[in-house]
């Protein structure tokens, strides 16, 4: 269509010019005769508009491009929610969305001149955002022998870390709750609140510390009154490489009414992993709780080993 529309144009120009030739001639003719020169300049206006009409069909013939002015198609924009390429939420995304968890599991016991038997119970789940991060956790231990309960512990809580821009700085929130059977209490509940801060945050090793202070009251023991407590500790982690990574966590609760009196938890161990398709891992390691002061009859360390398969989705 465009091509047959530039033909008519250019032979409509050329014709224009002939006549426009001819009558200049005719106007200065003495006797208003036909000049011969007339007849000339028609006949070069009709050689134009053939020529110029074989040009252009020469033209299409070889397919010369056209000049096309129409407004070029838009680009299409990026949603306004899109995630950034490091996978991470963004912020206003539903809370209950981009949630990584993992439950583990492990039973060892034995039969004959000792009859024991532990069991292991674990899950934890991580949400990741631009701008906080938000770690759940849930474990439980039973364990007996020769038929007698030895251990019953189980323990919850939850924290949240509020990322301050790009900088490795963060505010948190902690809340947990503790049932252990056979300590000089039934019931701890504690919440701390302070600031942490990225050491390292590399591909491979992340090292975080964090600071702060909080509350924590124990119920079915001796002590029921709320005692603050600070609080110190780290989470550091190292893939060893694509199959095998080191963990440690470390918190260290000095009371703020007596300084004698502390308690710590740490756990270390390794995980590996067996099939990553279906998210399968073996983890082994130890973890130890401490009190300066557990109460009559009671050890300070309460160590456990621990060889659980676990489960990531």
């Amino acid at each position: 269509m465009r091509i047959a529309l530039i033909r008519r144009a250019l032979a409509l120009l050329a014709g224009v010019g002939g006549l426009l030739i001819g009558q200049a001639r005719v106007a200065t003719a003495a006797d208003g005769a036909l000049d011969l020169a007339d007849t000339s300049a028609a006949a070069a206006a009709c050689a134009a508009m053939a020529h110029t009409d074989a040009a252009v069909g020469s033209l299409v013939s070889l397919g010369t491009p056209t000049l096309d002015l129409s407004d070029p198609p838009a680009a299409e924009a990026p949603p306004a929610d899109a995630p950034k390429k490091d996978g991470r939420l963004q912020p206003g995304e539903s809370f209950f969305k981009g949630w990584k968890s993992q439950v583990e599991g492990g039973l060892t016991g034995s039969a004959g001149n000792s009859e024991t038997l532990n069991l292991r119970f674990g899950l934890t789940s991580k949400r990741v955002a631009t701008d906080m991060e938000t770690t759940f956790g849930i474990g439980y231990l039973y364990a007996t022998d020769s038929g007698d309960k030895t251990k019953s512990r189980g323990q919850t809580d939850i924290r949240n870390d509020w990322l301050l821009g790009d900088t490795p700085w963060s505010i948190f929130a902690i809340g947990k709750a503790e049932y252990d059977e056979f300590q000089d209490w039934d019931w701890r509940v504690s919440a701390y609140g302070g600031v942490g801060y990225k050491v390292i945050r590399t591909e491979r090793v992340t090292w975080n510390l964090r600071a702060g202070a909080g509350i924590a009251r124990e119920f079915g023991g001796q002590r029921n009154d709320i005692v603050p407590e600070g609080l110190l500790g780290w989470d550091f982690n190292w893939k060893i490489n694509d199959r095998a990574s080191f963990f440690n966590t470390f918190d260290f609760y000095p009371s703020l009414k007596d300084l004698s009196e502390y308690r710590f938890n740490t756990k270390a161990g390794i995980e590996v992993v067996i099939d990553p398709d279906m998210g399968l891992s073996l983890k082994a390691g130890v973890e130890d709780k401490y009190q300066s002061s557990p109460g009559p009859g009671k050890k300070r360390n309460d160590i456990e080993y621990f060889l659980t398969l676990a489960f990531s989705f």
